[in-house]
């Protein structure tokens, strides 16, 4: 009985920890000839063995997801009601830019799917890779620039707005 509890206890309390973020800083790499992309040696080993290639979750940029996270994002995808049109369009479209079961060769390399390369990245050579947290995310270099401009354009509101975010949740944090 007290194992039973305990597995509880533990499990409850896996569900209320954040997830481990492992995915920082921002690398600079090219696309060879064929498509392939070096993996930055800092991601290889969070990545784990075999990962999925899709879709950010936006649908403006590929992203790199380790196995475990990805089964999350679909169980949390999954949880919403696939009646709904949007919901129905966006899982149809997730599924289709999605390769499970991806490995890196021995050099760390990558071949992004042709599909993934056309929509979203289109004719770009140069890429910004760079951390999501719990993914890896990759864009034209060009992207990356513009979502560095904005956020300095746009600091004083963007850390207002997470301020005010953050005070909210520390006050339902309190309240419970």
């Amino acid at each position: 009985m007290d194992e039973n509890r305990q597995n509880a206890s533990a499990e409850a309390e896996s569900k209320e920890t954040p997830r481990a973020f492992t995915f920082f800083g921002c690398y600079e790499h090219s696309l060879d000839g064929k498509g392939r992309l070096i993996i930055p040696t800092a991601y290889r080993k969070p990545l784990g063995e075999t990962f999925t290639i899709s879709i950010t979750p936006e649908g403006d940029g590929i992203a790199l997801y380790p196995e475990p996270i990805f089964d999350e994002m679909l169980a949390d995808l999954y949880q919403l009601n696939r009646l709904n049109d949007s919901v129905r369009r966006y899982l149809a479209y997730l599924g289709k830019m999605s390769y499970r079961g991806v490995e890196a060769d021995v050099q760390g390399r990558i071949l992004i799917p042709a599909k993934l390369r056309q929509r979203i990245l289109g004719d770009a050579k140069e890429l910004e890779i760079s951390g999501g947290m719990d993914h890896v995310r990759i864009y034209d270099a060009n992207k990356g620039i513009e979502e560095d401009d904005f956020f300095d354009l746009h600091r004083s509101e963007i850390l207002a707005e997470v301020s005010e975010l953050k005070a909210g949740l520390m006050a339902r944090k309190g309240d419970s």
